[in-house]
């Protein structure tokens, strides 16, 4: 029996089988695990894949944030240096978090109790 439930939901879907988790459940830590786990459940990949695949892992980008959070890091990193300092406190990051939710860009999502925010393309 897996013990960390999302899994246990997409053994019970039949998106992988309980050999397959046990192997990646050696192969990986936590933070690789929810990327697994994105990958399979989100983007539709196969297990096979992440095996067979070198780097496919690297490829995906999770934030270990809510979607707001994660919005603010990338405002912050991306455009906050364009912006006049005393412009800063004018910034609207709640619409910029829904903009990337509505968008399809971002996917917020829970693994194993921790809250993640994940690139979806």
């Amino acid at each position: 029996m897996c013990h960390i439930k999302e899994f246990q939901n997409l053994i019970d879907k039949g998106a992988l089988d309980q050999e397959t988790w046990e192997s990646f459940e050696d192969q990986f830590d936590d933070y690789e695990l929810a990327k697994v786990y994105f990958a399979i459940d989100y983007l539709s990949l196969k297990p096979e894949d992440i095996n067979e695949t070198p780097g496919l892992l690297d490829d995906i980008f999770i934030y270990e944030d809510n979607l707001q959070e994660t919005a603010i890091q990338l405002f912050d990193d991306l455009y906050l240096h364009e912006i006049p300092g005393h412009l800063h406190g004018y910034i609207d990051y709640e619409a910029f978090a829904r903009d990337l939710e509505i968008s399809g860009e971002y996917i917020e999502f829970q693994f194993n109790g921790v809250t993640y925010t994940a690139q979806a393309n």
